[in-house]
């Protein structure tokens, strides 16, 4: 654990960017619970995972961005603070503010590694999707409070569907993606 990003205290785990209490979790119990979602709610389970991610990714945005830190200085930390948290490795190409455009590439995505190790066991064709919506969701949340709303996300890769790394693109709405 990035003694930069969480402090720990005994039966607590606190993230230093985002200022509040955090915890985690084993990428099998998130299988897990998207499998279960998937089967109870079908396809509606892509829209309830974007929603979370979207949430999840506006909030840890806006907490960060609270520190007084400029918009290039946040997404920094952001992709640090994914990575200190075991998402995978993250990296961005493309300048948001400048091109209204910017792909975040995940490498060994903690969402869909697992999917592409135990696909016969766990997956049992319930996924109707290889694509990782919580994370789609996260960026596009992260992107829509550093730059305002509007913007629109698309997956370009998933490791879940054969790509090398997840890679998501965010461009303004009204821009062609390209």
């Amino acid at each position: 654990m990035r003694r930069e990003f969480f402090e720990y205290k005994k039966g607590r785990i606190t993230s230093k960017v985002v200022g509040g209490r955090v915890f985690f979790f084993a990428e099998r119990s998130w299988i897990t619970i998207e499998n279960e979602l998937y089967k109870r709610f079908g396809g509606a389970a892509a829209v309830v995972l974007r929603e979370m991610g979207v949430s999840y990714g506006g909030h840890v945005a806006k907490r960060a961005r609270s520190s007084g830190s400029s918009t290039p200085q946040v997404v920094t930390a952001l992709l640090e603070l994914g990575e200190a948290a075991g998402w995978g490795i993250l990296r961005s190409a493309g300048d948001f503010g400048l091109e209204g455009r910017l792909v975040i590439s995940v490498t060994d995505c903690v969402f869909c590694s697992s999917w592409k190790e135990s696909e016969s066991s766990s997956r049992g064709g319930v996924l109707e999707t290889d694509s990782c919506q919580f994370m789609v969701g996260m960026v596009l949340g992260a992107t829509d409070e550093l730059y305002g709303p509007g913007n629109v996300a698309r997956e370009l890769a998933c490791l879940r569907s054969g790509g090398e790394a997840c890679e998501i693109e965010i461009v303004r709405e009204g821009r062609k993606n390209k």
